[in-house]
């Protein structure tokens, strides 16, 4: 179990900030589901529970996801379980249990870039952005790619628009983390691919992407982008899969998740 020499609820963000500024070994408690495995022992911890940072709101254009949003919330949201095929939902309803996913925060899993996380596949493939006190508004990839260190994430947010997105995992039991995991859109004919749990950060397939937005979808053509796959991302090896089994079973998802959407 993690250790604090002091705990404290700020009142704005701008004080959280400044006290995550002080030292580097003070902390921001997200859900703390995985930080209390930890032996480590932190300065102070920062709880935002105060900063309103748990609601789920909607514009015309986009959903914004507060930082302390919880999986669990995600999943009580009505409008995600129809709203991109509900993928969402579905790429994390079977997270443990619902105890777990009413602690797993959203902005943990997404600052601290869990490359295990089923979640943030789904919304690369969404084109999700967040916003960052200090750094900003930009879209998750560039975070995910960037060195951004010592900042807090406030929100998440989401396009809304006619988009379909089919998430796929394959994992040894049902509460264990997946071995390899993708997440796929499309919208307006036009696909976005994003695999993750390989092991390393999620990441999008653009050549991959871009190949199925200028074909019809067939046979030939998901053997071809099967290919561009392989060869544009590295599936790495690991005490939970080899390289080589990790590419196969993705491989199979992917397949799996463009008939699925054909369908949809």
């Amino acid at each position: 179990m993690f250790q604090l020499n002091d705990y404290i609820k700020p009142d704005s963000i701008d004080e959280a900030y400044k006290l995550l500024q002080k030292s580097k070994n003070n902390v921001i408690l997200g859900g703390n589901t995985f930080l209390k495995l930890s032996d480590k022992k932190y300065n102070i911890g920062i709880d935002l529970s105060n900063l309103n940072l748990n609601e789920i709101s909607k514009t015309e254009n986009e959903y914004e996801i507060g930082a302390y949003t919880t999986y669990g919330d995600i999943c009580r949201y009505e409008e995600f379980h129809s709203f991109a095929s509900g993928a969402l939902v579905r790429a994390i309803e079977n997270i443990v249990g619902s105890q777990f996913r009413n602690h797993v925060t959203v902005g943990a899993s997404v600052y601290s870039k869990y490359g295990f996380s089923d979640f943030i596949p789904v919304l690369l493939a969404l084109k999700a952005e967040v916003l960052l006190y200090n750094n900003g508004r930009m879209s998750l990839s560039e975070f995910l790619n960037s060195n951004i260190k010592r900042d807090i994430l406030l929100k998440v947010y989401i396009p809304i628009g006619d988009i379909k997105c089919i998430f796929k995992s394959f994992r040894s039991t049902k509460t264990d983390f997946s071995i390899v995991n993708l997440a796929l859109s499309e919208n307006n004919g036009s696909y976005l691919l994003a695999v993750g749990a390989r092991p390393s950060l999620a990441e999008l397939c653009p050549l991959t992407s871009k190949f199925l937005s200028e074909n019809k979808i067939d046979k030939t053509v998901i053997l071809k982008a099967k290919e561009l796959l392989f060869n544009e991302i590295s599936f790495g090896s690991n005490a939970k899969a080899s390289k080589e089994y990790r590419q196969k079973l993705a491989g199979n998802l992917f397949k799996k998740a463009l008939l699925e959407m054909e369908e949809l």
